[in-house]
């Protein structure tokens, strides 16, 4: 064993003597100890053997010290921020809390000063969604449908005051066209996220969106008198037409591109003769 202790130590040269190397090295001694006692119990009792046996099944113990203390590191760093994030949170709606009191009893203006505490909801669970998108997009592939999801709910709640800024305080017409904008705002915000992951069916959610986002077009724009509703609903069949464009160029594309390929198959058929 003492061949096997000093290649653990060289491995581990030069390194600071802190706890990390102190944990990994009470850990790989015991389970070298532990698999040099089933070797042995085979019937091998050369120390020269055994200790050859042990360093090839730990060919790296450096790289296996380095991910031991990422990982630990790791799981520090997200205990830490878990621990951030839930004293922030309470930081925050506590001052939202006290502010909306504040605000309230100052104004007296209790019929409309909901609307501040609703929004700071709001903008709060929109910047968390953002966050959890963010953490899980460097995750598996399993986590995505979750993340466009979140993506979906940090739109929505961006929207929601806003809406209620239009409705309530500036009273303008037509407030709920904001809910259009904002399904317009999702099906781009979620288009842009299968291009950035790269997903394979990202073209079919890029057609599937052309025609929801020409409706909520047609709906704003008719309803704010930007384009007469009789005019308007060309907007929907354009849509269709840009999906048939679309869908032409990419098949054309394709077909060019297997014609390439078997041009230059042939070419290299005819060389071979």
């Amino acid at each position: 064993m003492k061949d096997i202790m000093d290649y653990v130590n060289t491995s581990l040269e030069g390194l600071p003597e802190d706890k990390y190397l102190y944990a990994f090295k009470k850990r790989i001694v015991n389970e070298i100890t532990a698999r040099a006692n089933e070797i042995t119990h085979t019937g091998i009792t050369d120390e020269k053997v055994l200790s050859d046996i042990i360093m090839s099944q730990y060919p790296d113990i450096r790289g296996e010290f380095e991910k031991f203390r990422d990982d630990i590191e790791s799981k520090r760093n997200a205990k830490s921020r878990r621990r951030k994030t839930i004293l922030g949170s309470a930081v925050f709606f506590g001052g939202l809390f006290l502010v909306f009191l504040l605000v309230s009893i100052i104004t007296k203006n209790w019929h409309r000063s909901w609307i501040f505490l609703v929004n700071g909801i709001c903008l709060y669970v929109a910047y968390m969604s953002i966050a959890a998108v963010m953490a899980l997009s460097e995750k598996e592939g399993r986590f995505k449908p979750f993340s466009r999801a979140l993506i979906a709910v940090s739109v929505f709640n961006f929207a929601v005051p806003i809406f209620l800024i239009c409705a309530f305080l500036l009273r303008l017409r037509h407030p709920w066209l904001i809910f259009f904008f904002a399904i317009i705002a999702m099906l781009v915000a979620d288009g842009i996220f299968l291009e950035k992951i790269n997903n394979r069916f990202a073209i079919f959610f890029h057609l599937a969106y052309i025609v929801p986002a020409a409706v909520s077009l047609y709906i704003i724009t008719g309803t704010m008198r930007i384009i007469p509703w009789s005019i308007g609903w060309l907007l929907i069949p354009a849509s269709l037409l840009v999906i048939l464009i679309i869908v032409a160029v990419r098949v054309s594309k394709h077909n060019n591109g297997n014609k390439e390929f078997e041009e230059t198959e042939g070419d290299r058929e005819w060389n071979a003769d």
